[in-house]
């Protein structure tokens, strides 16, 4: 369902915008919320926005609000990296996001195998 990569803007009071193709896809399946999880697999330290009927509401600008405990606890401050991976939306830092595939030298596939992999965690 989600796929690709965005930069994003985080402004102080901890909103983003959600990728339109996001949006679109999550207005398809008449989805209007996002559940909010911390992930930390092998030390790498993000956000899952999990879509469905309830959590945190999309607003009609297409904004969601994130908790500041949740954005302090994935180094995210002023951008994000948004990475669609199958049925959630991982928002990384940009700094972990580089580490994460400087560490791991991935390409864009193995990327996509990493993915597929901590989706079924």
């Amino acid at each position: 369902m989600f796929a690709g990569q965005n930069e994003i803007a985080v402004d102080k009071k901890g909103r983003i915008s959600v990728p339109f193709r996001y949006r679109r896809l999550m207005k398809e399946h008449n989805l209007g919320y996002f559940h909010v999880s911390e992930e930390e697999p092998d030390g790498y330290r993000f956000l899952s926005l999990y879509p469905g009927q309830e959590g945190t509401e999309i607003k009609n600008n297409g904004r969601i609000s994130l908790p500041r405990v949740a954005l302090d606890f994935a180094g995210i401050e002023n951008k994000a990296v948004a990475v669609g991976n199958n049925n959630h939306i991982e928002l990384w830092s940009p700094e972990e996001w580089e580490r994460f595939l400087r560490e791991n030298k991935k390409t864009e596939y193995n990327v996509a195998l990493f993915m597929e992999t901590t989706a079924a965690l």
